[in-house]
């Protein structure tokens, strides 16, 4: 018997190494369960799609900016009508041919406007209608305008890069948190079961007249305290799985897998991953407010620049006349027309406007320092916590091991009759306890891994 234990023990310790060894080969697969994850909540999330659309709305914005430069073709119709009364004419000297042929060649025109010895000017009635085409010759709005939208779409397309980072740090550590639930509930049922064998033992010694009752009420006391626990556990894992859909945007009970790749090694040398470099040209939290400023800046420009003129040409083809008659061969026409406009005097508004731009750009650059100093010091208290908690590992394990002796010892004592149920329950909830804490120290680090890149940009990983 003997024999085909140490037979046993041998053949699991080397399973054991056969595990370990295909294991590290296989991490990088199995890590593939949290990465579909993560690629998922990119497509899926809410608030990402949001960001999308926000985006997508500031490009089209851009567009409508850049599109004022062309041409304008429309067609424009107008009626004028006037109410000044009419300039009378003298009547011609018969004895003056010039006067005569004056009063005729003015009567052959057969003009709208004149009605007898009645002259209207401007005429009573006045029709047009055509073609007009407006082209900006140069616009210092329009100009700075164009800038200003500019930076505003990369500034959302900044955001949104910062926003995908941030939500991928949160469905890890989302992810981390219902793991962590998921295995100290594991380890809270083992604590649960070995109670329930504790007081099935317990039973059956003062059956046998070997123990009194106060042991079996001690014992059913420390099962009632797991078993909340253990109700608090679950309720834990619920909680952790529903935040974790609502980030991927799916069913709030919809099944987590595991990944093999995040679950506790005992027996693995926890430590930090040499950093990489990304090979990313955005800048975390960085290029927002860059661009911000930027559009600060053109709008700033855009209120300076009214010393110079707006420079417009417009056409006009089509037909003019007083009447709504087409039959006059003068009455199509063509026009050409170039306009210079300067806005030189508005009470001293356009100039608080200059300085209330010239603030929000100081404002933003200020905020960008700002921005830059606390990524530094969040990159730096961030690494710290984690490498706080790789620094603690030797600590927990050393306490498992210790609790595991401490039970084992104390549990062979109490069925000598050399421990009584109190020192026993009080083994039995250290050994729980420190199982529970280990599993809460190594997905704590994994979460604070997550904090890390949410905090900086940037990722850290652990490796065994």
């Amino acid at each position: 018997m003997d024999t085909m234990s140490r037979a046993g023990k041998r053949l699991c310790r080397a399973a054991a190494l056969v595990c370990a060894l295909l294991g590290s080969a296989t991490v990088l697969r199995a890590q593939a369960v949290l990465n579909a994850y993560v690629q998922e909540g990119l497509r899926s999330n809410l608030g990402l799609q949001q960001m999308n659309m926000d985006y997508a709305k500031a490009q089209w914005t851009l567009k409508e900016a850049k599109r004022l430069y062309g041409p304008q073709l429309d067609i424009a119709g107008s009626y004028t009508g006037s109410l000044r009364k009419p300039f009378t004419m003298p009547p011609p000297d018969p004895n003056d041919p010039l006067s005569m042929g004056l009063w005729e060649l003015i009567h052959s025109m057969d003009a709208p406007n004149i009605d007898g010895d009645k002259i209207y000017y401007p005429p009573p009635h006045m029709f047009s209608g055509g073609l007009q085409l407006t082209q900006t010759i140069y616009s210092a709005e329009l100009k700075y305008n164009r800038q200003a939208k500019e930076a505003d779409s990369k500034a959302w397309q900044a955001k949104l890069e910062d926003f995908k980072t941030s939500l991928e740090a949160d469905i890890r550590s989302a992810y981390f948190q219902y793991l962590q639930a998921y295995y100290v509930r594991d380890a809270t049922a083992q604590g649960l079961e070995l109670a329930q064998q504790h007081l099935q033992g317990i039973t059956e010694l003062i059956a046998n007249h070997k123990m009194t009752k106060d042991a079996l009420y001690k014992a059913r006391a420390n099962l009632s305290n797991i078993t909340a626990q253990l109700h608090s556990a679950d309720n834990d894992i619920v909680k952790a799985q529903y935040y974790f859909n609502f980030l991927l945007n799916r069913e709030r009970a919809a099944p987590v897998k595991i990944d093999s790749a995040y679950v506790f090694n005992s027996h693995a040398a926890y430590r930090v991953a040499p950093a990489q470099d990304t090979g990313t040209m955005h800048r975390y939290q960085l290029d927002y407010l860059y661009h911000l400023e930027q559009s600060a800046l053109a709008q700033k420009n855009k209120l300076a620049a009214n010393k110079w003129p707006d420079v417009q040409l417009s056409s006009f083809a089509g037909v003019r006349g007083q009447e709504i008659t087409f039959d006059n061969s003068q009455l199509p026409f063509a026009q050409l027309q170039l306009s210079l406009k300067w806005n030189l005097f508005n009470t001293g508004a356009n100039k608080a406007r200059v300085q209330q731009a010239r603030l929000q750009q100081q404002s933003l650059h200020t905020q960008y320092d700002l921005q830059q100093q606390q990524l530094s010091l969040q990159e730096i208290t961030a690494r710290r916590d984690v490498i706080t908690l790789l620094d603690n590992y030797a600590a927990v394990n050393d306490s498992y091991r210790n609790a595991a002796v401490y039970y084992e010892a104390v549990k062979q004592k109490f069925r000598l009759g050399m421990a009584g149920i109190l020192e026993l329950s009080d083994a039995e909830n250290q050994l729980l306890q420190a199982s529970i804490n280990r599993q809460v120290w190594y997905y704590s680090l994994q979460v604070k891994t997550a904090e890390y890149q949410k905090s900086t940009g940037k990722t850290i990983s652990i490796i065994q």
